[in-house]
């Protein structure tokens, strides 16, 4: 029961649409439902690791990355700058089936790294485990949910990087273009925001 209630939970924090989803589709459009599946999976480990240090208590969350956060942060701004850079060059100079996607486990710490890094994730999972139902009050049951919450995450994205790569050969050029230059300006808005927060 409490593995399904954090699969939810987990579908409930990756569905909104947001610079990462638009980063993730334009992922699996580009280079198929692998390329979509790893960068998905980068950002469900990110999302079970805060899981897991919300179930070890506030604190851990807090101090998850100390005095180290605001320097991660401005090195993730300029990360996301430079990601909205390529992908807008990409989508403005080749066809998008063609642009260029970062291959293997590359994909997979870029997911990780931007979620990590997003303030909105960080006090999202702070008041994750606020008023949890009795039977996850426990820290095995917390830590269950925390797994569950991964699972649910990892589905949403297994799932969205499926449906773009089904799309990949029937959407037409200029939409996926469309697709990537939403997902460079989300970028760099994401990157804004994150610089903003990091002073």
């Amino acid at each position: 029961m409490i593995v399904w209630q954090g699969m939810l939970l987990g579908v409930a924090i990756a569905a909104p649409v947001g610079p990462i989803s638009l980063l993730c589709m334009q992922r699996g459009l580009a280079g198929g439902f692998s390329a979509g599946a790893r960068f998905g999976l980068g950002i469900a480990l990110a999302d079970g690791l805060f899981a897991i240090a919300g179930a070890l208590g506030a604190t851990a969350l807090a101090t998850l990355f100390g005095t180290l956060q605001p320097w991660l942060q401005r090195l993730a701004a300029v990360y996301l700058g430079y990601l909205a850079w390529r992908t807008w060059h990409a989508a403005q100079t080749t066809a998008p089936a063609q642009a260029a996607t970062p291959g293997g486990y590359r994909e997979i710490a870029t997911g990780f790294s931007l979620t990590l890094a997003n303030p909105l994730t960080i006090v999202s999972f702070a008041t994750l485990f606020v008023g949890l139902p009795p039977s996850a009050s426990s820290l095995s049951g917390q830590l269950t949910l925390a797994a569950g919450l991964f699972l649910g995450s990892l589905l949403w994205w297994l799932a969205l990087a499926g449906f773009c790569g089904g799309l990949r050969q029937t959407l037409k050029p200029r939409w996926r273009r469309n697709i990537d230059l939403l997902a460079a300006l989300g970028l760099a808005g994401l990157g804004l925001f994150v610089l903003l927060r990091s002073l």
